[in-house]
């Protein structure tokens, strides 16, 4: 069943060219299969960009093929960057973004140093840098081509906007309330200057203050679950839109893991629990990789990610929610505790944000051509979570049958802009 589940990933992985629609959720499961014709020759629009889409898939499927028999020894350690991949200070015109480890990867040529990725990238580049896993770099990747980048090209900018195939700026991970968000651990809110995707070196000197009193000069698990939940508190108190739900609740917590996991060299800490000073200044200052570093020997992968972010948050938990002003922070109405969260069920309310917010929100009112693409990428990702972490399948509505009115459209957008 696992091989059959990683085929269906990659097939689509990278926008499918040819998938029949409904496939992902059931919109057109009462239509007679006559009656449905692939994208291709339905759209409303020309898909000029078929054949790209092919070419990462078999990018995608060359590298699930090597993850799969690879046999590394453990002990065998791989040092990065390698001779072909020198540091280079980015361009004016090259996108950085909030990510340090992607900026680094950017800045080595593992990722394009344009800055302007395609999901192949990402699963390659990550792999090559990070030892991250591929059902984790295949998450990350279509996540964010779904909600900040373009998905008819594949493209994705680990920073500002750039123009999609459509025409109209494609946000890029710098777009708030996603990837980015409040609470950051080196990043302002929003709220405050708009600088969320800028480094800012007061918090940096602040975590570092963090592990030296709670992980004698590391970043351990907990120097960073204190230090996470004082960035909660702080935009609790002082940002009067500040909001901690999903999808932004999950990935503040799993930027924390990966932290502590992907950034310590190998050779220095085989426990992979604690960062020292030295590699995190290199990563989070200068976004690039310190001298002598070697790179997890264990791929490190989505399930992975969720026991770190859930051994982090259980140590200083909060609910998700958002503030109704400064200081009135008002939970959302979840079954879960620190005595009840399992790497399990957190990644089963990320399934569950995918299917039943994200979904609807993607798909309303797209023309035939992108609605087939984005449908069958969201199929791919809530089924990389369900399957991933044994969640019990859900259906999602067609969006259509529920759409607001523009009233209450302009009001939701009104009021997701301010969040």
């Amino acid at each position: 069943m696992q091989t059959a589940f990683l085929v269906r990933i990659l097939a689509v992985v990278c926008l499918a060219i040819s998938i029949a629609p409904g496939t992902a959720f059931p919109f057109y499961a009462d239509q007679p299969r006559s009656q449905i014709v692939p994208i291709s020759e339905r759209a409303s629009i020309p898909d000029p960009l078929a054949h790209t889409r092919a070419a990462q898939r078999q990018r995608i499927l060359a590298r699930r093929n090597e993850a799969r028999f690879e046999k590394r020894d453990p002990a065998q350690l791989v040092r990065v960057p390698d001779s072909n991949h020198p540091y280079k200070a980015p361009t004016k015109s090259d996108k950085r973004g909030p990510c340090p480890g992607l900026n680094t990867l950017a800045n080595h040529g593992y990722l394009p140093r344009s800055g302007i990725v395609h999901a192949h990238d990402i699963v390659e580049g990550t792999a090559a840098g990070f030892n991250l896993g591929f059902d984790l770099a295949t998450f990350l990747a279509l996540f964010g081509i779904l909600v900040d980048g373009d998905p008819l090209s594949g493209m994705l900018s680990i920073g500002g906007p750039t123009k999609g195939i459509l025409g109209g700026g494609k946000a890029g991970l710098n777009n708030h309330g996603h990837f980015e968000g409040d609470a950051s651990l080196t990043r302002s809110d929003e709220y405050f200057n708009g600088a969320n995707y800028q480094f800012n070196a007061n918090l940096f000197n602040k975590l570092k203050s963090f592990n030296d009193q709670y992980g004698n000069g590391s970043a351990t698990v907990d120097s960073l679950a204190q230090y996470r939940y004082q960035r909660f508190q702080e935009s609790k108190a002082d940002n009067p839109y500040f909001s901690f739900v999903f999808p932004r609740y999950f990935f503040s917590y799993a930027e924390t893991s990966l932290v502590l996991n992907s950034f310590p060299s190998a050779a220095k800490n085989t426990s992979g629990v604690s960062t020292d000073l030295s590699d995190l200044s290199s990563f989070f200052v200068n976004q690039t990789f310190p001298d002598e570093w070697y790179r997890k020997a264990t791929p490190f992968g989505l399930l992975d990610i969720a026991v770190g972010a859930t051994e982090i948050l259980t140590r200083k938990f909060v609910l998700p929610g958002q503030n109704s002003g400064k200081g009135n922070y008002v939970p959302l109405g979840l079954n879960l505790s620190a005595d009840t969260l399992t790497p399990q069920n957190l990644g089963c309310a990320v399934y569950s944000f995918v299917v039943q917010s994200l979904a609807p929100s993607l798909l309303q009112g797209l023309v035939d051509t992108l609605l087939g693409v984005v449908d069958a990428l969201l199929g791919d990702l809530s089924e990389t979570l369900e399957h991933t972490f044994d969640c019990a399948p859900q259906n999602i509505k067609d969006p259509a049958a529920t759409a607001p009115t523009t009233a209450t459209a302009k009001a939701t957008a009104t009021t997701a802009s301010k969040a």
